[in-house]
């Protein structure tokens, strides 16, 4: 069941839910909306095909960050953003984040399917949460810090009597947003992989 904006906003003026910085203006029916900060990280074009089940594979792909007040997203290019709010997601509660219907009538897509904010996320240190910009249309775009980007949606999550809450975790959390994909780093570890490395 997703929160409205009257459970949004008790959560948060009891601290059991963290948007900062918040502006109970910008909370819709179920839902609370995000703006895009002014940094930014781009894909650098090349041939050379990355690696994915490697130590730090995108790292060498990935521009610094730029910090601009407008910036262009070019047809077809994929960037990495983040939103201006850090948020903290307590463990009974998952977040969903999807885009304002007007950025998508735009052909902006603000996610890869990478749509889901784990329960506990950003408890232990608020954080921002990436965007990963894509542009759908064929001209480019120019987006500018400061303005609304997306929904984030919050549903309760069910626990059975006496169960233990989920234990946060990601190895994203308290790193800047913008940093490299983390993939291998993350399932290497949990030994998932059932071939000869």
């Amino acid at each position: 069941m997703l929160l409205n904006n009257f459970a949004i906003g008790n959560r948060i003026k009891k601290n059991k839910l963290f948007i900062d910085p918040f502006n109970p203006e910008k909370l819709r029916a179920a839902s609370y909306v995000l703006t895009l900060s002014n940094r930014t990280r781009r894909w650098i074009p090349n041939s050379t095909p990355i690696r994915l089940w490697e130590a730090k594979s995108a790292d060498r792909h990935l521009t610094e960050i730029s910090n601009d007040l407008d910036f262009t997203i070019a047809p077809g290019e994929f960037m990495l953003a983040c939103t201006a709010e850090q948020i903290g997601v307590p463990a009974d509660l998952y977040g969903i984040i999807s885009p304002l219907s007007h950025i998508a009538r735009f052909g902006l897509s603000i996610h890869c399917g990478a749509d889901f904010i784990n329960p506990g996320f950003g408890m232990n240190s608020r954080s921002s949460l990436v965007l990963e910009l894509y542009n759908c249309n064929s001209s480019p775009l120019i987006l500018t810090s400061g303005m609304p980007i997306a929904h984030i949606k919050f549903g309760r999550v069910d626990f059975l009597e006496g169960q233990p809450s989920p234990v946060p975790g990601s190895v994203y959390e308290g790193m800047d947003p913008l940093t490299p994909p983390r993939y291998y780093e993350e399932w290497s570890k949990k030994r998932i992989r059932n071939v000869n490395e």
